[in-house]
């Protein structure tokens, strides 16, 4: 409390007493993940970044922001297949795009560019799709964003031995001798198409087409 001493109008001393309350301006510290191409609060760019609001009181309200973006990804296939083959539930020529969730959760666009070559086609002759339709034995999910798991419902079949994976162009791009458990870890490839390659105790060799976005 604070006097101010004054005079009043018959020559007296008039007192002042002024109550001041000094209210405080609130900061609020926040850390906030968008996807590219999305804003929060208007912002659109990763760093840090302030907004001066008014509380209901009149006072300033700082919101201090840490934004960070995360990214999204995008692959590209060129794929040509037989007649009466698909390719990712496709089977006609055609431009396509499917979006996934890559591995920070925000969109993964596939572009697809499917060509169908006719069955007399010299690439189709004595050819069929690499791609095993089996019961018993499968992989998902494919795509695939970092792991892939190998479906066996038949409880004789187990997995010794090893894998090999081949990319689109045959080259090997990973092997593991000591494959023993039903979960394969492809994080580290680069987006693209591959085979997977793999023997069961049954002695029969599978192979798998799978896409890593």
């Amino acid at each position: 409390d604070t006097s101010y001493p004054g005079g009043a109008i018959n020559g007296c001393d008039s007192v002042f007493i002024l109550h001041l309350q000094v209210i405080p301006s609130t900061v609020t510290n926040i850390e906030i993940s968008i996807c590219e191409g999305e804003s929060y609060m208007g912002f659109e760019e990763a760093g840090q970044h302030e907004l001066v609001l008014t509380t209901l009181n009149g006072c300033d309200s700082i919101v201090s922001i840490d934004l960070t973006i995360l990214p999204t990804s995008m692959t590209s296939l060129i794929e040509e297949i037989c007649e009466g083959d698909t390719f990712m539930g496709y089977s006609e020529s055609g431009i396509y795009q499917d979006v996934y969730s890559n591995i920070v959760g925000c969109d993964s666009i596939v572009n697809i560019d499917l060509t169908v070559l006719d069955s007399d086609d010299s690439q189709c002759i004595g050819t069929s799709s690499i791609d095993i339709e089996s019961h018993s034995v499968g992989i998902y999910p494919n795509p695939t964003i970092g792991e892939l798991n190998i479906k066996i419902e038949d409880n004789s079949l187990t997995i010794p031995g090893s894998f090999i994976i081949y990319s689109k162009d045959g080259k090997q791009v990973s092997f593991n001798e000591e494959f023993q458990v039903e979960k394969i870890d492809v994080s580290e490839l680069i987006s693209g198409v591959y085979f997977l390659n793999f023997r069961l105790n049954n002695d029969k060799e599978y192979w798998f087409r799978f896409i890593k976005i």
